[in-house]
């Protein structure tokens, strides 16, 4: 069970709407509380990028790091306008009915109860996912190393889909990641590497970050006061991940952007990392 699940909301009239929607659901068997918390910079688009650095702040500054020790959180993105998804605009992309009357969030739950939470590692840390998609687990085994300061979930896509999404490069022989692309061309993957011998490359999907990974993350004094820029938690914090990663994307950043993703890319640029693929 987790012990938290969080839902991130772009406002507090959002947060309203997504409070009430919980209200009729029980999420009793999944979790042990529950919360909505709205982006702390009214009127500043900060992504789900800068959530999650507000997030994981905020979970410091109300518990001790030791206390955190086998904790588990979910946190659940959900404070986009669905713009692609007009029909879910007013209630949120989570709380969208399936053919079988339950709710996308309802299924996700229901998925990581049975397949994901029990083969995490016991340390304990936050599950970063999206509110749009439902990731299959039922192949995915335990997470090898107990010490893993990131776990991130790949599946084969093609590649269509993978111009649209980070793409997870791996080195055939070691099994390593090698870099990630983000919304790459199918010449670039073809280049990099990417493309399997099926024709299909590996998608990114959720991921996890161990306690002991956030607290590093927050050791940088940019972290520690609200965002001001808009992040992305896939392809600005994957991107620098991969023992030879594509960093060319800083140099066409704004300055304040820029900042930013240096920041990040100092500390995403030497996990240990473990890929699981679904």
């Amino acid at each position: 069970m987790w012990q938290k699940l969080i839902l991130t909301a772009g406002s507090d009239s959002q947060n309203d709407i997504f409070k009430k929607q919980l209200s009729l659901i029980s999420t009793e068997k999944y979790c042990e509380a529950v919360e909505v918390v709205t982006d702390e910079s009214p009127g500043i688009r900060i992504g789900s990028g800068g959530a999650t650095l507000s997030i994981i702040r905020r979970i410091f500054d109300e518990q001790k790091y030791k206390d955190l020790e086998g904790t588990k959180i979910l946190l659940l993105h959900s404070g986009g306008l669905s713009q692609r998804m007009p029909h879910l605009s007013a209630y949120g992309k989570a709380f969208g009915t399936l053919t079988n009357n339950s709710t996308i969030l309802e299924t996700k739950l229901e998925i990581y109860k049975n397949d994901l939470i029990g083969k995490l590692p016991q340390t304990g840390g936050i599950m970063i996912t999206a509110s749009d998609v439902i990731e299959k687990m039922s192949s995915m085994k335990s997470v090898k190393s107990s010490e893993a300061d990131i776990v991130i979930f790949g599946h084969l896509s093609s590649l269509e889909v993978g111009t649209q999404h980070g793409v997870f490069v791996m080195d055939e022989k070691s099994g390593q990641l090698k870099c990630v692309l983000q919304k790459a061309s199918e010449e670039e993957m073809k280049i990099e590497g990417a493309i399997r011998e099926d024709g299909m490359v590996v998608t990114d999907s959720c991921y996890f970050m161990s306690w002991k990974f956030c607290k590093r993350l927050l050791k940088n004094p940019l972290f520690k006061t609200p965002i001001t820029e808009e992040l992305c938690c896939y392809g600005d914090f994957m991107r620098p991940m991969g023992y030879a990663p594509k960093l060319d994307y800083l140099q066409n950043s704004s300055p304040k952007l820029k900042l930013y993703r240096k920041a990040l890319t100092e500390v995403f640029i030497d996990p240990n990392v473990e890929v699981s693929q679904l």
